[in-house]
């Protein structure tokens, strides 16, 4: 599932979530300095099919208000991601995927900023035989960000999205190992405010 950072018609950056495992469930952590992560994947039952969650959050806040100079100041940031995959049948599968993560920072009572951005798809990957295949999409995605700061003494505050709604197709043949021909085609619907 493609997540899209930057707003505007072009994405700056991409990102795709990975299938879970398929024959045995796994639990890991990782706890930094600054931040945690939380992840899990596994079977959803015999057939092929798997979940996948993770979850990322920072604490560097709590050191910011231990401290009375920065009390009022924040710097925070968390997202969550999730894949169910689902195997239809052996030339079949279904997979529906969740990205959501927020930006926050506030500095006294000059800049407060945040950014959100939340993406959905549902995918369905058809494959014909060992050269080729098709997969189709369904995204929705929102970016928003609101912006507040106070600048010789008058307030300024900014509110924007983009919001769209994409349906994507791709087929894709390898009539031999060192050749692969893609066509497809890809159909967006989007509302901006800047």
């Amino acid at each position: 599932m493609p997540a899209r950072y930057g707003g505007g018609s072009s994405s700056v950056l991409t990102l795709s979530t990975r299938n879970g495992h398929t024959q045995k469930h796994h639990l890991s952590t990782t706890v930094g300095l600054l931040s945690a992560k939380l992840a899990a994947d596994g079977p959803i039952g015999s057939k092929g099919s798997s979940y996948m969650v993770a979850a990322r959050t920072s604490y560097l806040n709590v050191f910011i208000k231990a401290v009375n100079k920065y009390s009022n100041n924040s710097l925070a940031f968390y997202d969550f991601n999730t894949r169910l995959n689902f195997r239809l049948t052996d030339k079949d599968q279904l997979a529906l995927s969740l990205f959501h993560g927020h930006d926050g920072m506030k500095v006294e009572e000059m800049v407060d900023m945040g950014w959100d951005n939340t993406t959905a798809a549902l995918s369905w990957l058809h494959t014909r035989n060992e050269k080729s295949h098709a997969n189709s999409q369904l995204v929705i995605s929102n970016y928003a960000t609101a912006q507040g700061m106070e600048v010789f003494s008058f307030d300024v505050n900014m509110k924007g999205f983009d919001r769209q709604l994409t349906l994507r197709h791709q087929q894709t043949w390898t009539p031999v190992r060192t050749h692969t021909l893609n066509v497809g085609g890809e159909s967006t619907l989007g509302f901006v405010q800047s």
